[in-house]
């Protein structure tokens, strides 16, 4: 065990008996309230058994899951299409689920698909991402291919045991079309999704859900028609993370919830849309926070709280040759030179189970709401979210009535050391029972539907005829 070890276990076991101290207080808080419960969600990538990573479904700890996004599904810009980015891994890497089933589906997603079944989360399909963008961008200029990702949509998600869809365009732009293909393709989604539901349980409850990957800066909503999608869409997971990054002229937090420059210009209900714009360049400017963008979208975009989750980052965000005295604690909006990285890419990340960096020691800034460590041999600065940001964050959601957080990505999460979990921390700090719905997959009408649909050749349908067989 190295020193670094030490302090991390010492950490850990501090953070368990407050958990346990906690416990009832966490309880009461269950029993008294009104039965609002709140998202615990985590995105999932394919790449993620491979490499250095090794990390696979069963790793993590569902018991803190409301939510599985499992990224991605690529569109195809020539057709509209969804296409698997790795089928591999999707849906052929064996797996191991403990239940000694023989037909059991393979990949990640047969992985999911098995957990879930025995525990209560929902797995949604993402599909584009930062890498998609191009392609997901030439499609939606085609009012033909929109239509054509709408069905793809729909069809792979149910094929391959999907409980809902997460879209993930990065990121749609002010013009005469986007917006408008972008509310066209989630009208249709949406449409579509009710018209299965009623065919296969015959009630007017949603079972399937739609969710929107949400920029965290003002620049990259003007392309959203929020009125519009609203109705449509269950949840807006906000990427509150990347504000600051190798493409910064200077040092930064990456996924601070408060920017103590910025003052909250929306709350105010009487505000005229003419006034909205004199105070835009202002604001944006220092807006760059969770807190920051969550009251834009809440007040000038008028998202409901309750559909509003907001992301928690699994990895921080550094800068190299950081331009300060190494005898000060300034370390922001500072000049640099490089970035670094714990990966071969050196793209200026380390995942939050590589943190603090060895030979450092892990501060908190309460001003900013975000965790760092600084390197005073090589003047790395990272910023990053940690035990106390994400207690900080989760009581935020609380007191502003939001639906819960998220994170990306569950590779770069402590399962060491269980309690320094970001997810397991924000689990046992949030004051509302967690939302676990069981999927849909759970019920016997649709296990009829889909094997009636896909009576040989489905991705589930040998072992969904299985499950049947075993109720009967």
């Amino acid at each position: 065990m190295t020193i670094d070890d030490i302090d991390k276990y010492d950490i850990a076991r501090a953070l368990e008996e407050v958990s346990f101290m906690n416990s009832s207080r966490s309880s009461l808080r269950d029993d008294n309230q009104t039965g609002h419960r709140v998202v615990s969600g985590v995105y999932y990538t394919n790449w993620s058994p491979y490499n250095e990573l090794g990390h696979f479904p069963r790793d993590i700890n569902f018991a803190n899951v409301t939510h599985v996004y499992y990224a991605f599904f690529h569109v195809d810009g020539k057709t509209g299409n969804l296409k698997s980015t790795d089928s591999w891994s999707d849906f052929q890497i064996p797996i191991t689920t403990g239940e000694g089933h023989p037909n059991h589906p393979e990949g990640c997603l047969g992985e999911l698909f098995i957990l879930k079944l025995h525990q209560k989360f929902k797995v949604l399909m993402s599909i584009g991402g930062w890498s998609n963008r191009k392609e997901f961008t030439e499609a939606m200029q085609d009012i033909e291919k929109v239509q054509n990702l709408a069905k793809s949509c729909i069809e792979i998600m149910f094929r391959y045991g999907f409980d809902g869809i997460d879209f993930d365009w990065e990121y749609p732009r002010n013009n005469e079309y986007e917006p408008r293909n972008f509310v066209h393709l989630i009208e249709n989604v949406r449409f579509g999704l009710d018209a299965l539901e009623a065919n296969i349980f015959n009630t007017p409850k949603r079972r399937f859900e739609i969710t929107v990957a949400t920029p965290g800066t003002e620049d990259n909503l003007q392309g959203i028609r929020f009125n519009r999608l609203i109705p449509l869409v269950d949840y807006w997971n906000v990427m509150t993370y990347d504000y600051y990054g190798e493409w910064s002229d200077r040092t930064g937090y990456h996924s601070n919830l408060y920017n103590p420059a910025f003052q909250d210009e929306y709350s105010g209900s009487d505000t005229t849309e003419e006034e909205y714009k004199e105070k835009d360049e202002v604001v944006k400017e220092h807006s760059l926070s969770a807190s920051g963008i969550i009251s834009i979208l809440c007040n000038k975009y008028k998202v409901p709280r309750n559909k509003v989750v907001m992301g928690m980052a699994s990895y921080g965000r550094g800068f190299t040759n950081v331009k300060t005295n190494v005898n000060s604690a300034a370390y922001i909006g500072k000049k640099y030179s490089g970035v670094g990285g714990s990966g071969p890419e050196k793209d200026g990340t380390w995942k939050y189970n590589e943190l603090p960096l060895t030979g450092t020691e892990e501060e908190f800034d309460p001003m900013y709401g975000s965790a760092y460590c600084f390197d005073k041999e090589t003047k790395t600065f990272i910023g990053y979210d940690n035990y106390q940001s994400i207690r900080m964050k989760g009581e935020y959601t609380w007191r502003s009535d939001l639906a819960g957080m998220f994170m990306w990505e569950s590779a770069g999460d402590d399962y060491k050391y269980p309690n320094l979990s970001l997810l397991e921390i924000y689990a046992h700090e949030v004051h509302y029972k967690l939302k676990k719905d069981r999927s849909p997959f759970t019920e016997k009408s649709l296990i009829e539907f889909y094997l009636k649909r896909y009576p040989k050749n489905g991705f589930l349908t040998t072992y969904l005829k299985t499950i049947l067989q075993n109720t009967e």
